[in-house]
């Protein structure tokens, strides 16, 4: 006598809806994380580009101050050649290159590296139309 074959397992319904949902809901699972952490990654880069970019106004910013300040410098050494006016302008001329040169360090576009490299030069001659001038083309 041959047996008869056995009917096969049925899962139950409860285990089929469980995958079912498990196989619907796993790939919107995954969409949402990327979409989270696409949001957070362009979320960090904007919070970057914009602190860059406050650094970089607050440089021209120190730059143009010291510009300005040696101008002041130099005429009141002119009119009163005395030694504390002379070294007055001796330091906002240091200051004023000391600011040129930080400022080519942070500037990333080149021809705004070349303006700031154009400025860095021009403020070591003490030349402070020429260090204005080329701070024009930094921002």
């Amino acid at each position: 006598m041959a047996a008869e074959p056995e009917a096969p397992r049925r899962t139950s319904l409860g285990r089929r809806l469980f995958l079912s949902l498990l196989t619907m809901l796993v790939p919107l699972g995954l969409v949402a994380g990327v979409a989270l952490y696409a949001h957070y990654g362009s979320t960090v880069e904007q919070d970057r580009i914009e602190r860059e970019t406050v650094e970089e106004f607050a440089a021209i910013s120190t730059a143009r101050d010291a510009a300005e300040r040696l101008r002041i410098e130099t005429t009141q050494a002119r009119h009163s050649p005395r030694a504390h006016t002379i070294g007055r302008a001796a330091e906002a001329h240091a200051t004023l290159v000391r600011a040129t040169r930080a400022l080519q360090k942070r500037v990333n576009d080149a021809e705004e590296h070349a303006a700031a490299a154009k400025a860095a030069r021009a403020a070591s001659k003490g030349d402070v139309e020429a260090v204005e001038n080329a701070l024009t083309g930094v921002r």
